[in-house]
Protein backbone atom coordinates (compact mmCIF):
# COMPACT_ATOMS: atom_id res chain seq x y z
CA UNK A 1 0.00 0.00 0.00
CA UNK A 2 1.39 3.31 -1.19
CA UNK A 3 0.65 6.46 1.42
CA UNK A 4 -0.10 9.82 0.91
CA UNK A 5 1.96 11.97 2.66
CA UNK A 6 2.46 15.55 3.12
CA UNK A 7 5.63 17.31 2.60
CA UNK A 8 5.94 18.17 5.77
CA UNK A 9 4.93 15.79 7.87
CA UNK A 10 7.57 13.75 5.85
CA UNK A 11 10.11 16.23 7.01
CA UNK A 12 8.76 15.83 10.70
CA UNK A 13 9.34 11.95 10.12
CA UNK A 14 12.57 12.28 9.02
CA UNK A 15 13.31 14.99 11.60
CA UNK A 16 12.45 12.85 14.58
CA UNK A 17 13.96 9.75 12.73
CA UNK A 18 17.59 11.55 12.73
CA UNK A 19 16.51 12.82 16.78
CA UNK A 20 15.76 9.49 17.77
CA UNK A 21 18.78 7.81 15.72
CA UNK A 22 21.14 10.86 17.68
CA UNK A 23 19.31 10.40 20.99
CA UNK A 24 20.63 6.84 21.31
CA UNK A 25 23.89 7.04 19.33
CA UNK A 26 25.17 9.81 21.40
CA UNK A 27 24.42 7.91 24.62
CA UNK A 28 25.92 4.67 23.70
CA UNK A 29 29.49 6.68 22.14
CA UNK A 30 29.80 8.03 25.51
CA UNK A 31 29.85 4.65 27.58
CA UNK A 32 32.52 2.38 28.28
CA UNK A 33 31.38 -1.18 27.33
CA UNK A 34 32.90 -4.10 29.30
CA UNK A 35 31.57 -6.69 27.06
CA UNK A 36 31.84 -6.67 22.96
CA UNK A 37 30.24 -10.02 22.10
CA UNK A 38 29.39 -9.19 18.02
CA UNK A 39 26.36 -12.02 17.61
CA UNK A 40 24.73 -9.55 21.24
CA UNK A 41 25.82 -6.39 19.82
CA UNK A 42 24.11 -7.22 15.82
CA UNK A 43 21.04 -8.39 17.86
CA UNK A 44 20.83 -5.09 19.71
CA UNK A 45 21.55 -3.06 16.81
CA UNK A 46 18.93 -5.83 14.97
CA UNK A 47 16.32 -4.39 17.76
CA UNK A 48 17.14 -0.81 17.75
CA UNK A 49 16.61 -0.87 13.72
CA UNK A 50 13.57 -2.64 13.62
CA UNK A 51 11.90 -0.84 16.33
CA UNK A 52 12.98 2.51 14.91
CA UNK A 53 11.75 1.50 11.47
CA UNK A 54 8.34 0.30 12.58
CA UNK A 55 8.44 3.80 14.45
CA UNK A 56 8.57 5.85 11.87
CA UNK A 57 6.19 4.06 9.30
CA UNK A 58 4.22 4.32 11.53
CA UNK A 59 3.98 7.76 12.29
CA UNK A 60 3.94 8.75 8.25
CA UNK A 61 0.72 6.15 8.79
CA UNK A 62 -0.54 8.06 11.52
CA UNK A 63 -0.50 11.15 13.76
CA UNK A 64 -0.75 8.79 16.85
CA UNK A 65 -1.74 5.41 17.43
CA UNK A 66 -1.69 2.38 20.06
CA UNK A 67 0.66 0.34 17.36
CA UNK A 68 2.68 3.43 17.18
CA UNK A 69 3.52 3.66 20.63
CA UNK A 70 4.36 0.49 21.33
CA UNK A 71 7.09 0.69 18.65
CA UNK A 72 8.75 3.36 21.17
CA UNK A 73 8.22 1.32 24.08
CA UNK A 74 10.32 -1.11 22.15
CA UNK A 75 12.93 1.35 20.91
CA UNK A 76 13.43 3.07 24.33
CA UNK A 77 13.11 -0.01 26.35
CA UNK A 78 14.47 -2.81 24.62
CA UNK A 79 16.30 -0.92 22.32
CA UNK A 80 18.70 1.83 24.08
CA UNK A 81 18.13 0.98 27.96
CA UNK A 82 18.57 -3.08 27.51
CA UNK A 83 22.22 -2.03 25.21
CA UNK A 84 22.65 0.87 27.65
CA UNK A 85 22.52 -1.90 30.44
CA UNK A 86 24.46 -4.75 28.68
CA UNK A 87 27.48 -1.96 27.72
CA UNK A 88 27.60 -1.39 30.99
CA UNK A 89 27.07 -4.55 32.29
CA UNK A 90 24.68 -2.94 34.61
CA UNK A 91 21.66 -5.02 34.94
CA UNK A 92 19.30 -4.15 37.50
CA UNK A 93 18.92 -7.38 39.47
CA UNK A 94 22.20 -9.61 40.65
CA UNK A 95 22.46 -12.99 38.55
CA UNK A 96 24.82 -14.70 36.80
CA UNK A 97 24.09 -15.03 32.80
CA UNK A 98 25.63 -17.17 30.20
CA UNK A 99 26.40 -15.15 26.92
CA UNK A 100 24.14 -17.58 25.34
CA UNK A 101 21.11 -16.21 27.64
CA UNK A 102 21.00 -13.09 26.44
CA UNK A 103 21.18 -13.91 22.99
CA UNK A 104 17.92 -16.22 23.47
CA UNK A 105 16.58 -13.16 25.53
CA UNK A 106 17.38 -10.98 22.36
CA UNK A 107 15.62 -13.38 20.10
CA UNK A 108 12.29 -13.30 22.36
CA UNK A 109 11.74 -9.45 21.53
CA UNK A 110 12.84 -9.87 18.07
CA UNK A 111 9.95 -12.41 17.81
CA UNK A 112 8.14 -10.14 19.58
CA UNK A 113 8.24 -7.26 17.61
CA UNK A 114 7.89 -9.70 14.62
CA UNK A 115 4.81 -11.30 15.27
CA UNK A 116 3.20 -8.59 16.73
CA UNK A 117 3.74 -6.83 13.49
CA UNK A 118 2.22 -9.91 11.82
CA UNK A 119 -1.02 -9.50 14.40
CA UNK A 120 -1.42 -5.92 13.35
CA UNK A 121 -1.65 -7.61 9.41
CA UNK A 122 -4.20 -9.85 10.46
CA UNK A 123 -7.53 -9.28 8.93
CA UNK A 124 -11.19 -10.61 10.64
CA UNK A 125 -14.16 -10.94 8.80
CA UNK A 126 -16.21 -8.36 8.02
CA UNK A 127 -18.83 -9.06 10.75
CA UNK A 128 -15.79 -9.09 13.56
CA UNK A 129 -14.30 -6.24 11.95
CA UNK A 130 -17.63 -3.92 12.27
CA UNK A 131 -18.20 -2.77 15.65
CA UNK A 132 -20.87 -0.93 16.17
CA UNK A 133 -20.57 -0.55 20.07
CA UNK A 134 -17.50 1.35 19.51
CA UNK A 135 -18.93 3.28 16.82
CA UNK A 136 -21.75 4.54 18.41
CA UNK A 137 -22.42 8.23 18.66
CA UNK A 138 -22.10 10.08 21.69
CA UNK A 139 -25.50 11.46 22.70
CA UNK A 140 -24.36 15.43 23.55
CA UNK A 141 -26.98 17.14 25.68
CA UNK A 142 -26.36 20.57 27.68
CA UNK A 143 -28.06 18.72 30.55
CA UNK A 144 -25.89 16.46 31.00
CA UNK A 145 -22.78 19.03 31.26
CA UNK A 146 -24.29 20.99 34.45
CA UNK A 147 -25.06 17.28 35.95
CA UNK A 148 -20.87 16.41 35.39
CA UNK A 149 -19.70 20.15 36.14
CA UNK A 150 -21.61 19.75 39.68
CA UNK A 151 -20.69 15.89 40.19
CA UNK A 152 -16.98 17.41 39.58
CA UNK A 153 -17.20 20.16 41.88
CA UNK A 154 -18.81 18.11 45.14
CA UNK A 155 -15.93 15.61 44.26
CA UNK A 156 -13.45 18.68 44.13
CA UNK A 157 -14.98 20.01 47.66
CA UNK A 158 -14.82 16.16 49.03
CA UNK A 159 -11.06 15.33 48.32
CA UNK A 160 -9.94 19.13 49.51
CA UNK A 161 -11.87 18.42 52.92
CA UNK A 162 -10.09 15.17 53.55
CA UNK A 163 -6.47 16.21 52.61
CA UNK A 164 -6.50 19.88 52.67
CA UNK A 165 -5.36 22.16 49.51
CA UNK A 166 -1.32 21.88 50.17
CA UNK A 167 -1.78 17.67 50.54
CA UNK A 168 -2.97 17.06 46.69
CA UNK A 169 0.55 18.58 45.95
CA UNK A 170 2.90 15.43 47.17
CA UNK A 171 2.08 12.00 45.85
CA UNK A 172 2.81 11.00 49.36
CA UNK A 173 0.23 12.81 50.64
CA UNK A 174 -2.82 13.15 47.72
CA UNK A 175 -3.60 9.72 48.10
CA UNK A 176 -5.08 10.33 51.65
CA UNK A 177 -8.45 11.28 50.52
CA UNK A 178 -9.26 8.11 49.01
CA UNK A 179 -7.94 6.40 52.09
CA UNK A 180 -10.29 3.22 53.11
CA UNK A 181 -9.86 0.37 55.30
CA UNK A 182 -8.87 -2.30 52.30
CA UNK A 183 -6.92 -1.93 49.78
CA UNK A 184 -9.53 -3.17 47.19
CA UNK A 185 -11.76 -0.18 48.52
CA UNK A 186 -9.25 2.05 48.69
CA UNK A 187 -8.34 1.41 44.81
CA UNK A 188 -12.53 1.46 44.44
CA UNK A 189 -12.91 4.84 45.51
CA UNK A 190 -10.17 6.10 43.97
CA UNK A 191 -11.08 5.33 40.60
CA UNK A 192 -14.89 5.94 40.86
CA UNK A 193 -14.32 9.62 42.22
CA UNK A 194 -11.17 10.60 40.20
CA UNK A 195 -12.29 8.75 36.68
CA UNK A 196 -15.77 10.40 37.41
CA UNK A 197 -14.25 13.86 37.02
CA UNK A 198 -11.72 12.70 34.11
CA UNK A 199 -14.42 11.11 31.52
CA UNK A 200 -17.20 14.04 32.65
CA UNK A 201 -14.83 16.71 31.65
CA UNK A 202 -13.74 14.47 28.64
CA UNK A 203 -17.59 14.28 27.16
CA UNK A 204 -17.70 18.31 28.25
CA UNK A 205 -15.01 19.16 26.22
CA UNK A 206 -16.57 17.64 22.86
CA UNK A 207 -19.68 18.86 23.76
CA UNK A 208 -17.87 22.42 23.42
CA UNK A 209 -15.93 21.92 20.47
CA UNK A 210 -18.74 20.60 18.38
CA UNK A 211 -21.98 23.29 20.18
CA UNK A 212 -19.37 26.31 20.96
CA UNK A 213 -21.45 26.10 24.30
CA UNK A 214 -20.85 25.20 28.02
CA UNK A 215 -17.35 26.64 28.05
CA UNK A 216 -17.05 27.90 31.53
CA UNK A 217 -18.65 24.89 32.71
CA UNK A 218 -15.79 23.11 30.68
CA UNK A 219 -13.49 25.79 32.67
CA UNK A 220 -15.03 24.56 36.11
CA UNK A 221 -14.54 21.06 35.28
CA UNK A 222 -10.75 21.40 34.00
CA UNK A 223 -9.70 22.58 37.32
CA UNK A 224 -11.64 20.52 39.29
CA UNK A 225 -9.65 17.97 36.99
CA UNK A 226 -6.40 19.63 38.13
CA UNK A 227 -7.15 19.26 41.58
CA UNK A 228 -8.58 15.91 41.73
CA UNK A 229 -6.11 14.27 39.28
CA UNK A 230 -3.33 16.73 40.29
CA UNK A 231 0.11 15.55 38.47
CA UNK A 232 1.86 16.21 41.28
CA UNK A 233 -0.38 13.28 42.91
CA UNK A 234 -0.30 10.99 40.73
CA UNK A 235 1.72 8.11 39.64
CA UNK A 236 3.68 8.97 36.59
CA UNK A 237 1.83 6.51 34.06
CA UNK A 238 -1.60 7.76 35.53
CA UNK A 239 -0.29 11.50 34.77
CA UNK A 240 0.39 10.21 31.02
CA UNK A 241 -3.25 8.63 30.69
CA UNK A 242 -5.08 11.55 31.99
CA UNK A 243 -3.84 14.44 30.50
CA UNK A 244 -2.12 13.48 27.25
CA UNK A 245 -5.96 12.13 26.87
CA UNK A 246 -7.25 15.69 27.40
CA UNK A 247 -4.77 17.18 25.38
CA UNK A 248 -5.54 15.41 22.63
CA UNK A 249 -8.93 15.85 23.33
CA UNK A 250 -8.25 19.86 23.52
CA UNK A 251 -6.33 20.44 20.69
CA UNK A 252 -7.43 18.88 17.21
CA UNK A 253 -4.86 19.73 15.52
CA UNK A 254 -2.74 16.86 16.86
CA UNK A 255 -4.87 14.63 14.31
CA UNK A 256 -2.96 16.68 11.27
CA UNK A 257 0.23 16.67 12.33
CA UNK A 258 3.08 14.82 13.34
CA UNK A 259 3.97 16.59 16.58
CA UNK A 260 2.40 14.17 18.89
CA UNK A 261 5.52 11.86 19.00
CA UNK A 262 8.10 14.80 19.27
CA UNK A 263 6.06 15.47 22.21
CA UNK A 264 5.54 12.09 23.93
CA UNK A 265 9.22 11.95 23.73
CA UNK A 266 9.93 15.21 25.25
CA UNK A 267 7.05 14.23 28.24
CA UNK A 268 8.76 10.92 28.54
CA UNK A 269 12.26 11.59 28.83
CA UNK A 270 12.09 14.59 30.79
CA UNK A 271 8.62 15.21 32.24
CA UNK A 272 8.16 11.98 33.93
CA UNK A 273 11.60 12.25 35.58
CA UNK A 274 10.74 15.10 36.97
CA UNK A 275 6.86 13.83 37.97
CA UNK A 276 9.10 11.62 40.24
CA UNK A 277 10.53 13.95 42.30
CA UNK A 278 6.83 14.94 44.03
CA UNK A 279 7.12 11.22 45.27
CA UNK A 280 9.20 12.48 47.87
CA UNK A 281 8.29 16.04 48.07
CA UNK A 282 5.88 18.33 48.11
CA UNK A 283 5.29 21.15 44.96
CA UNK A 284 6.79 23.67 47.84
CA UNK A 285 9.11 21.80 49.70
CA UNK A 286 11.30 20.68 47.03
CA UNK A 287 15.06 21.48 47.67
CA UNK A 288 17.08 23.30 45.45
CA UNK A 289 18.84 21.90 42.61
CA UNK A 290 17.28 19.00 43.11
CA UNK A 291 15.07 19.12 39.35
CA UNK A 292 18.28 20.56 37.52
CA UNK A 293 20.07 17.15 39.17
CA UNK A 294 17.25 15.31 38.04
CA UNK A 295 17.51 16.69 34.26
CA UNK A 296 21.22 16.10 34.42
CA UNK A 297 20.83 12.41 35.22
CA UNK A 298 18.16 11.40 32.58
CA UNK A 299 20.90 9.05 30.84
CA UNK A 300 21.98 7.32 34.05
CA UNK A 301 18.01 6.63 34.31
CA UNK A 302 18.35 3.69 31.89
CA UNK A 303 20.13 1.91 34.42
CA UNK A 304 17.36 2.23 37.28
CA UNK A 305 14.49 0.36 38.08
CA UNK A 306 12.14 2.74 35.97
CA UNK A 307 13.91 0.99 33.06
CA UNK A 308 13.99 -2.93 34.40
CA UNK A 309 11.94 -4.16 31.22
CA UNK A 310 14.74 -6.59 29.46
CA UNK A 311 15.99 -7.26 32.85
CA UNK A 312 12.33 -9.19 34.04
CA UNK A 313 12.55 -10.59 31.03
CA UNK A 314 16.19 -12.30 31.59
CA UNK A 315 14.26 -13.19 35.38
CA UNK A 316 11.55 -14.96 33.50
CA UNK A 317 13.70 -17.02 31.00
CA UNK A 318 15.50 -18.14 33.61
CA UNK A 319 12.53 -18.25 36.56
CA UNK A 320 10.95 -20.92 34.29
CA UNK A 321 14.47 -22.73 33.02
CA UNK A 322 14.44 -23.19 37.19
CA UNK A 323 10.54 -24.00 37.45
CA UNK A 324 9.11 -24.22 34.11
CA UNK A 325 6.15 -22.71 33.26
CA UNK A 326 3.00 -21.81 34.24
CA UNK A 327 0.49 -23.37 31.44
CA UNK A 328 -1.24 -20.30 31.54
CA UNK A 329 -1.51 -20.06 35.69
CA UNK A 330 -0.18 -16.42 35.94
CA UNK A 331 -2.86 -15.71 33.08
CA UNK A 332 -5.79 -16.14 35.61
CA UNK A 333 -4.69 -13.26 37.97
CA UNK A 334 -5.47 -10.16 35.20
CA UNK A 335 -8.69 -11.89 33.97
CA UNK A 336 -9.94 -13.13 37.26
CA UNK A 337 -8.49 -9.72 39.05
CA UNK A 338 -11.88 -8.59 39.93
CA UNK A 339 -12.18 -11.94 42.48
CA UNK A 340 -11.01 -10.93 46.04
CA UNK A 341 -8.07 -12.78 47.33
CA UNK A 342 -10.11 -13.31 50.31
CA UNK A 343 -11.94 -15.71 48.64
CA UNK A 344 -9.28 -17.04 45.97
CA UNK A 345 -6.12 -17.25 48.71
CA UNK A 346 -4.27 -18.62 46.11
CA UNK A 347 -5.03 -16.11 43.23
CA UNK A 348 -1.75 -15.41 41.21
CA UNK A 349 0.03 -12.23 42.16
CA UNK A 350 1.59 -10.02 39.52
CA UNK A 351 4.22 -11.90 37.17
CA UNK A 352 6.96 -9.58 38.22
CA UNK A 353 6.97 -9.74 42.19
CA UNK A 354 6.00 -13.29 41.69
CA UNK A 355 9.18 -13.79 40.37
CA UNK A 356 11.43 -11.77 42.24
CA UNK A 357 9.99 -12.85 45.83
CA UNK A 358 11.09 -16.58 44.30
CA UNK A 359 14.79 -15.11 44.31
CA UNK A 360 14.28 -13.83 47.71
CA UNK A 361 14.06 -10.17 46.96
CA UNK A 362 12.61 -7.68 49.23
CA UNK A 363 11.43 -4.87 46.74
CA UNK A 364 8.91 -6.84 44.77
CA UNK A 365 7.87 -3.73 42.73
CA UNK A 366 9.27 -5.61 38.99
CA UNK A 367 7.60 -4.65 35.82
CA UNK A 368 6.85 -7.96 33.87
CA UNK A 369 6.40 -6.59 30.12
CA UNK A 370 4.23 -8.78 28.22
CA UNK A 371 7.22 -10.75 26.50
CA UNK A 372 8.39 -11.86 29.86
CA UNK A 373 4.17 -12.54 30.77
CA UNK A 374 4.43 -14.92 27.32
CA UNK A 375 7.99 -16.50 28.79
CA UNK A 376 5.93 -17.36 32.22
CA UNK A 377 3.02 -18.88 31.21
CA UNK A 378 3.61 -20.46 27.97
CA UNK A 379 7.73 -20.02 27.23
CA UNK A 380 8.49 -18.40 23.46
CA UNK A 381 4.99 -20.38 21.80
CA UNK A 382 3.68 -17.76 24.72
CA UNK A 383 5.56 -14.76 23.03
CA UNK A 384 4.53 -15.51 20.12
CA UNK A 385 0.91 -15.78 21.09
CA UNK A 386 0.84 -12.46 22.83
CA UNK A 387 1.91 -10.56 20.45
CA UNK A 388 -0.51 -11.63 17.53
CA UNK A 389 -3.14 -11.26 20.28
CA UNK A 390 -2.18 -7.50 20.84
CA UNK A 391 -0.88 -6.49 17.52
CA UNK A 392 -4.47 -7.54 16.20
CA UNK A 393 -6.08 -5.84 18.73
CA UNK A 394 -4.14 -2.47 18.68
CA UNK A 395 -4.34 -2.45 14.85
CA UNK A 396 -8.04 -2.82 15.17
CA UNK A 397 -8.93 -0.41 17.61
CA UNK A 398 -6.31 2.38 15.96
CA UNK A 399 -8.22 1.33 12.48
CA UNK A 400 -11.61 1.99 13.86
CA UNK A 401 -10.70 5.31 15.48
CA UNK A 402 -9.34 6.52 12.26
CA UNK A 403 -12.17 6.01 10.25
CA UNK A 404 -14.40 7.62 12.34
CA UNK A 405 -11.64 11.08 12.33
CA UNK A 406 -12.45 10.47 8.93
CA UNK A 407 -16.18 11.25 8.98
CA UNK A 408 -16.03 13.83 11.88
CA UNK A 409 -17.71 10.93 13.93
CA UNK A 410 -18.01 11.57 17.94
CA UNK A 411 -18.29 8.01 18.77
CA UNK A 412 -17.31 6.16 22.15
CA UNK A 413 -14.06 5.07 20.75
CA UNK A 414 -13.32 8.68 19.79
CA UNK A 415 -13.70 9.76 23.53
CA UNK A 416 -11.67 6.63 25.26
CA UNK A 417 -9.60 6.56 22.33
CA UNK A 418 -6.49 9.73 23.43
CA UNK A 419 -7.13 7.91 27.09
CA UNK A 420 -5.97 3.95 25.88
CA UNK A 421 -2.85 5.04 24.46
CA UNK A 422 -1.03 5.47 27.90
CA UNK A 423 -2.96 3.09 29.06
CA UNK A 424 -1.68 0.52 26.51
CA UNK A 425 1.76 1.86 26.23
CA UNK A 426 2.16 1.05 30.25
CA UNK A 427 0.52 -2.28 29.47
CA UNK A 428 3.62 -2.85 28.00
CA UNK A 429 5.94 -2.56 30.80
CA UNK A 430 3.43 -4.86 32.65
CA UNK A 431 3.00 -6.75 34.85
CA UNK A 432 -0.10 -7.59 33.68
CA UNK A 433 -2.32 -7.85 36.11
CA UNK A 434 -2.14 -4.59 37.87
CA UNK A 435 -2.25 -2.93 34.25
CA UNK A 436 -5.46 -5.03 33.23
CA UNK A 437 -6.83 -3.67 36.22
CA UNK A 438 -6.08 -0.53 35.85
CA UNK A 439 -7.57 -0.28 32.25
CA UNK A 440 -10.86 -2.28 33.18
CA UNK A 441 -11.12 0.39 35.98
CA UNK A 442 -10.88 3.38 33.56
CA UNK A 443 -12.84 1.55 30.73
CA UNK A 444 -15.69 0.63 33.46
CA UNK A 445 -16.51 4.27 34.79
CA UNK A 446 -15.91 5.16 31.13
CA UNK A 447 -18.80 3.17 30.70
CA UNK A 448 -20.74 4.60 33.27
CA UNK A 449 -20.36 7.81 32.48
CA UNK A 450 -21.48 7.50 29.14
CA UNK A 451 -24.75 5.77 30.32
CA UNK A 452 -25.44 8.68 32.55
CA UNK A 453 -25.24 10.89 29.92
CA UNK A 454 -27.48 9.01 27.15
CA UNK A 455 -30.05 8.78 30.03
CA UNK A 456 -29.55 12.53 30.15
CA UNK A 457 -29.91 12.66 26.38
CA UNK A 458 -33.23 10.42 26.30
CA UNK A 459 -34.91 12.96 29.14
CA UNK A 460 -33.64 16.14 27.82
CA UNK A 461 -33.48 14.78 23.75
CA UNK A 462 -35.34 17.68 22.13
CA UNK A 463 -32.76 19.92 23.67
CA UNK A 464 -29.84 18.82 20.91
Amino acid sequence: MVYQIKLKNLFLVLIFGLVSFLFYAGIILNLNPVQNDLILVLMFLLILTFSLVMLLVEVAKKSYSIVMLHWFFCFIFYGVAAFIQYSSNTFLYAFNLETTDLIYITFAVFLWMLFYYIGTKIKFSRKINKSKFLSSKVNFNYAFIVFSTIMSILITLYVISQTGLNAIFSRSTASSAFQQESLAEQQMLTSLLRNSVLYGLAISILFYKKFKQGLFLVIIQLVACLIVNTPFGLARFNVAVVYIGLILLMFSSFKKNRLFIFVFFLAFIIVFPLINVFRRYSLFDIPDGVVFQTISDISDNFLTGHYDSFTMIIYSYIYTNEYGISFGYQLLGPLLFFIPRSIWPSKPIGSGAYILEAYGHSFTNGSAPLIAEGIINFGIFGVIILALFFGKISAYLDKVYWENVKFEHSTILAVFYPFSLSLFFFMNRGDLQNTFAFFVSHLSIFLIIIWINNQFAKVFKNRY
